[in-house]
């Protein structure tokens, strides 16, 4: 491969597999362009090796997996898209990732990252999506637990005075009395 070679532009060549390894030795590639065709696999960490890249873009593909290792070298780095991929868990806290615009990073099965198109990421587990979905099923259990406790609550309420009013019917009044008393005569 040729070590001087500035900008790469293979998008929309239905190009399938992995991104191979090869890319690593273009270091004074600048520019990137692997969108639109059908990438499978993680993204290589030899992408991070590349020093004097600035503009990637490996949107729609089928790329999967974590991503933060293999950015976080990339200072250089200056535009991205990932969008419509598979990647997931935290992204890097880099430049280029802090200044993306929400469009170059959707579609993904799960980012997360202190950018505000993104969830937080509190205490990534190895599988974020999973934490996810922990975390909303605590939510509905939460819910429902309430929602019970309430309903009990209501129910109580309404037989405590139900209760009540019928022991108010049930006693005797002066007037019953009275008419007892007038029977025994």
């Amino acid at each position: 491969m040729c070590r001087y070679l500035l900008n790469l532009n293979l998008s929309k060549n239905n190009i399938g597999g992995h991104i191979p390894s090869e890319i690593g030795s273009l270091q004074s590639l600048q520019y990137l362009d692997l969108s639109w065709n059908l990438l499978t696999g993680e993204v290589p960490k030899v992408l991070g090796g590349l020093r004097s890249l600035e503009t990637l873009n490996i949107s729609h593909n089928k790329l999967n997996g974590s991503i933060k290792s293999t950015f976080e070298l990339m200072q250089s780095l200056i535009s991205l898209d990932i969008s419509y991929n598979q990647l997931e868990g935290p992204i890097p806290d880099t430049k280029a990732f802090r200044e993306a615009p929400v469009a170059a990073l959707k579609n993904n099965k799960w980012l997360c990252g202190n950018i505000i198109a993104l969830d937080k990421c509190p205490g990534i587990q190895s599988d974020g999506r999973k934490q996810q979905q922990h975390r909303k099923l605590f939510i509905l259990i939460l819910f429902s637990l309430l929602g019970v406790l309430v309903l009990l609550y209501v129910s109580a309420l309404i037989m405590y005075y139900l209760r009540r009013a019928w022991n108010m019917k049930a006693k005797p009044t002066i007037e019953d009395t009275n008419l007892f008393t007038n029977m025994e005569l």
